[in-house]
């Protein structure tokens, strides 16, 4: 897995040098919070309490460029997360969890164009999880997903940008960790970010 990390970590790198020599690129920046559904869940008889990865918060970067009417880019995001048993009217959640990082790559497709250069497209692509328990070996994941980002420049060569994107993936948890009586599900999510984007 490290020698995965060391290679994706090299690509960015190469492609950010790629990009300032070329010119016609951007590089963005990101904040946003992320809401899991799925992860577990209970087998008929058992109690209706679902333990997933709760709420957490991200940092994110990304590379993109415009291609024609298109926009490519890849990214990266950093969060770490509490695990939550959650149920009808509240959740109890463990200081134990996981610190994730997404590798995603996408591709944007501009569904209108607002006042003031505004943009609103529509996003999407793969997206590799490495959900990382304390003092365990990383679970790899893959998924999918896609949303709406709307950017407007703020003057000169930076814009800012509000993104609102759904996904699903597998489950950060492994039979292991549910107890007896629940299962493993797939982990659908949703998520809104705010960032700034710089055009390199």
């Amino acid at each position: 897995m490290r020698i995965l990390l060391t290679l994706v970590i090299a690509c960015l790198a190469g492609s950010v040098s790629t990009a300032l020599a070329q010119g016609g690129w951007g590089l963005g920046i990101e904040a946003g919070i992320q809401r899991f559904w799925g992860g577990s869940g209970p087998l008929p008889g058992s109690e209706d309490v679902a333990l997933r990865p709760y709420r957490p918060t991200h940092f994110g970067v990304r590379l993109d460029r415009d291609v024609g009417g298109m926009r490519v880019g890849v990214g990266a995001r950093y969060s770490q997360s509490a695990i939550g048993g959650e149920f009808e009217g509240g959740a109890t959640i463990f200081t134990d969890g996981f610190a994730l990082v997404e590798l995603a790559a996408e591709a944007g497709a501009p569904v209108t164009r607002l006042g003031g250069g505004a943009v609103v497209r529509a996003v999407g692509g793969p997206v590799l999880s490495l959900w990382m328990p304390a003092e365990e070996s990383t679970r790899t994941r893959m998924g999918v997903r896609a949303g709406i980002e709307l950017e407007a420049p703020l003057g000169g060569a930076i814009s800012a940008t509000t993104r609102v994107q759904g996904g699903i993936g597998g489950s950060a948890l492994d039979e292991q960790d549910v107890p007896p009586g629940y299962e493993v599900r797939s982990m659908p999510s949703l998520g809104v970010s705010l960032g700034l984007r710089l055009r390199l």
